[in-house]
């Protein structure tokens, strides 16, 4: 799937999740934990991680915070509501909020979550379009 806007052609976003689950060892080497991963496709490779603890856990203002994929002619509000909603059961505090084309019914959604008094802060943000900023010059 793709799109066509002006002189500029872009190709559909593809969009995978991922999920880690591991505990960290009680002793690392300076800051730094070394990982080996292998994937669902029994394929590893290499990771280092650099534990950096800058706040305490009880200090912390959010506990889970979601980004979201950037909106991009994005209309489904139902989808958008489920989405909120599970997250906020999961405990998210906090969501980032990408867009660049929605209709005015997911504006209203993003607004109502926004000003509303749940215990997650909703940021939004407008997303450029790299590829129609490139294509312009």
């Amino acid at each position: 799937m793709s799109a066509v806007f002006g002189n500029c052609h872009i190709q559909a976003c593809k969009y995978d999740g991922m999920y880690a689950e591991f505990e960290f060892p009680t002793k690392f080497i300076e800051n730094q934990v070394f990982l080996d991963v292998v994937d669902v496709n029994n394929q590893s490779s290499s990771a280092v991680i650099t534990v950096r603890r800058s706040v305490e856990p009880s200090k912390r203002k959010h506990r889970l915070a979601v980004c979201l994929p950037a909106l991009f002619y994005y209309s489904d509000t139902v989808q958008l509501i489920e989405f909120m909603e599970n997250w906020l059961l999961a405990g998210a505090t906090k969501f980032y909020v990408y867009w660049q084309a929605i209709t005015p019914a997911i504006k209203k959604v993003l607004l109502f979550y926004q000003a509303s008094d749940c215990d997650a802060k909703v940021e939004l943000h407008i997303y450029n379009n790299l590829a129609m900023r490139f294509a312009a010059s």
